[in-house]
């Protein structure tokens, strides 16, 4: 960018998926837009790179049920989705180098862990029920919520090592980020 300050509507930070989508969103309304990015590509998380010769994705990828908007996104910018597999045996890491396979969407937890999460998804949903999903910045506690990061709750909410360990998981696979890189008030009217 020279070091002339251009006129500008909006300047939207990052160029990942939310922001070229909000950078097009604009422009197709008018606006004069700069997107700007720290990266030396756009895209965000969705990045593949090459190992052995195949290239690995390894960031927000998928798409799920339910996930009408990013469906109707992808096929109004032109990308295909291919169908993920999801017949047969999964495989999850439990520990550095420990593997477990198991079958289903969800792997067989212990009557211990099974009874956290249990109870972190009961407290998650409740807490969900008072943020206004069209306005999230208006609900009640708002600003505590989105104070305090997905890795903060977990570790204050969940008892137990296997519970930790599963939600965070289950944060990196639902909004591809750490969960400590995910604010809590996002996290509930998603």
């Amino acid at each position: 960018m020279s070091h002339q300050h251009p006129h500008v509507d909006v300047i939207v930070v990052g160029a990942g998926m939310a922001g070229l989508v909000c950078a097009d969103h604009l422009r197709h309304h008018g606006a004069e837009v700069l997107l700007i990015e720290a990266r030396d590509r756009v895209g965000g998380r969705t990045v593949g790179i090459e190992v052995d010769g195949e290239t690995v994705d390894l960031g927000g990828q998928f798409v799920g049920p339910g996930q009408d908007r990013m469906y109707a996104l992808a096929a109004e910018c032109g990308v295909d989705t291919v169908p993920t597999h999801t017949v047969g045996a999964s495989v999850l890491e439990t520990a550095p180098g420990r593997l477990r396979r198991f079958h289903g969407t969800v792997p067989r937890l212990g009557p211990l862990t099974l009874a956290d999460v249990a109870h972190a998804q009961f407290r998650l949903d409740r807490l969900a029920r008072t943020v206004d999903a069209e306005a999230p910045w208006r609900s009640p506690d708002a600003a505590a919520l989105d104070g305090q990061t997905m890795e903060s709750w977990i570790n204050s909410t969940l008892k137990t090592r296997g519970g930790r360990r599963f939600l965070a998981l289950a944060c990196r696979a639902i909004w591809a980020c750490e969960p400590s890189e995910l604010s809590l008030l996002p996290a509930l009217f998603t």
